[in-house]
């Protein structure tokens, strides 16, 4: 299967005597291709990306040149697209994208059962207008609209798979866009990181009309299945750590049993208490927060996320930190190291894991921390077959 993607710019005229400048929207739309240009062969788990969400990693342009927080997010920005761009050389077929603000049940994980998806955000809505001092402010960048427009989901006949494979032991439930015609809607938690990918996408087909805006096409590889948490995250979700990771353990199973090549792309982010002018206030355990989920990451020589410093780290530490914290990316972190599925690891060596992390960027430009990363399977203990990596940094 594969995605076109046209990209254009649409601008609105507005009366700049009553406002600074004028919205801009980026659409992202995409054309339909057969399902059946998939080439599935044998089970093929190709890897887990960590993505952000945050305006400022989409665009840093929103903070002043050469201020501590554009450094930041520049820094950002660069290990997403780099992040972005290693999945995309994993050449998956299907992408399961775990986000934090997608459409919610009350208790119930869910899993969305359509044909497409479309949303719509405005980049830079947090930014406050009248505070000209601060070094992200909209003065320095008019907030505007960016759009993914029918992004192919996965055939039901693949989510419906996974529902019935999970729902004998966990609330999951299917989550319908009101009819097949009508695409389910996408916000935050999806657009952001999948514009990353697109943008990828559109320098690996390196069409020669890419100069222009208006004839810019990007082609999309996979399908996407959509699982959202339940709103009981907010409240609960460090009660939910051993279902997430039971759950998880058996989602990596269920993709055992698939012929597509799969991928993971984990969408969130870190603490939402650095600062106290910001929406939630300052806690004191922001920064401990975002450190441990550092140390998750990056806590032995081996990069082993499976190690016993690296588990404590997340499912202790951060657990802890999180109700004071508010990680919205928590969650997602705790169901992809279930699926790691550590416990099948003695995990205190180089030669005793079945994945390798590795954190590309993490920081704070306001109130909420962002990290980028990936985890690789392993040689030495291959779940699956794997094929030989490549990064490339991005400093563009």
């Amino acid at each position: 299967m594969s995605s076109t993607i046209n990209n254009e710019h649409r601008y609105q005229i507005t009366d700049t005597s009553t406002k600074m400048t004028a919205p801009r929207t980026l659409l992202f739309g995409v054309l339909l291709l057969p399902y059946t240009m998939f080439k599935p062969s044998q089970a093929v788990f190709t890897g887990t990306i960590l993505l952000p969400h945050g305006d400022f990693a989409l665009d840093p342009s929103f903070c002043r040149v050469g201020s501590k927080e554009r450094l930041v997010a520049d820094d950002i920005a660069a290990a997403s697209r780099t992040t972005a761009r290693w999945l995309l050389n994993q050449e998956p077929d299907i992408v399961i994208l775990t986000t934090p603000h997608g459409l919610q049940l009350d208790y119930d994980y869910g899993i969305y059962h359509g044909n497409q998806g479309s949303g719509e955000v405005m980049l830079g809505q947090d930014l406050v207008p009248d505070d000209k001092g601060s070094p992200c402010n909209s003065h320095i960048h008019s907030p505007y609209n960016v759009s993914v427009d029918s992004i192919d989901l996965v055939d039901f006949s693949v989510s419906n798979d996974l529902l019935q494979s999970l729902q004998p032991q966990y609330p999951v439930s299917a989550i319908y866009s009101p009819n097949t015609g009508i695409p389910i809607p996408l916000y935050w938690g999806e657009i952001v990181p999948l514009i990353f990918l697109l943008q990828q996408q559109s320098k690996r087909v390196k069409n020669p009309s890419s100069s222009s805006p208006q004839g810019r096409q990007q082609t999309l590889p996979f399908r996407t299945l959509v699982w959202t948490f339940p709103h009981r995250r907010y409240e609960h979700a460090p009660e939910m750590v051993p279902e997430l990771l039971a759950m998880g353990a058996d989602i990596m199973s269920w993709i055992s049993k698939r012929p597509e090549r799969i991928a993971v792309v984990v969408s969130g982010d870190l603490a939402h208490t650095h600062l106290a002018s910001g929406p939630y206030g300052y806690s004191n355990t922001s920064v401990a927060y975002d450190a441990a989920i550092d140390a998750w990451l990056n806590s032995s020589d081996s990069a082993n996320p499976c190690h016993q410093n690296a588990q404590t780290a997340l499912l202790e530490l951060a657990r802890s930190l999180q109700p004071a914290a508010l990680s919205c990316g928590f969650t997602g972190y705790v169901l992809w190291h279930g699926m790691m599925q550590c416990q099948d690891s003695t995990a205190q060596s180089k030669d005793d894991t079945h994945f390798r992390s590795k954190l590309l960027g993490l920081g704070n430009v306001t109130y909420y921390g962002m990290c980028s990363g990936f985890f690789e399977e392993t040689q030495e203990r291959s779940i699956f077959t794997t094929t030989s990596n490549t990064i490339v940094s991005d400093t563009t």
